[in-house]
């Protein structure tokens, strides 16, 4: 792929140069294992996390051959590293919603406490008052 095709996909999407193992095997047209088999004989740029998840480096599909292309010959490479750019991005966000659904959740729960909380101490409150004001 044309190195202006690359940057421009990867400004489009953002900066963010990794894709996950199944985004980079549609981009570059084989499988999965295919595409982890390269990254540990390192044939294919990419980061592994502490629990084993590959990364694969985006700028290093740019320099592989293109297995996809159309009928007429077009290289789709561009088109399909963007899609796979944003397909990261939309799990990327996903996620990050998830999480904050759940902080929501959290918090409504919290504040639900706090509240019935608040309403037995006023009640104990309310009660110890009016045992003041019946004293002699």
């Amino acid at each position: 792929m044309p190195q202006g095709q690359y940057n421009e996909a990867v400004n489009r999407k953002g900066g963010s140069d990794f894709l996950s193992v199944a985004a980079a095997a549609e981009v570059l047209g084989v499988t999965t294992r295919s595409v982890r088999n390269r990254l540990v004989a390192g044939t294919l740029g990419g980061r592994q996390s502490p629990n084993g998840r590959w990364e694969v480096d985006a700028r290093s599909i740019a320099t592989k051959p293109v297995v996809l292309r159309r009928q007429d010959g077009h290289d789709d490479t561009g088109l399909l590293l963007e899609l796979a750019l944003l397909r990261s991005d939309n799990a990327a966000l996903k996620a990050r919603a998830d999480i904050s659904d759940a902080k929501v959740t959290e918090l409504a729960r919290e504040l639900a406490r706090t509240r019935a909380v608040g309403a037995q101490l006023l009640r104990t409150v309310e009660a110890a008052l009016e045992v003041d004001a019946d004293a002699p």
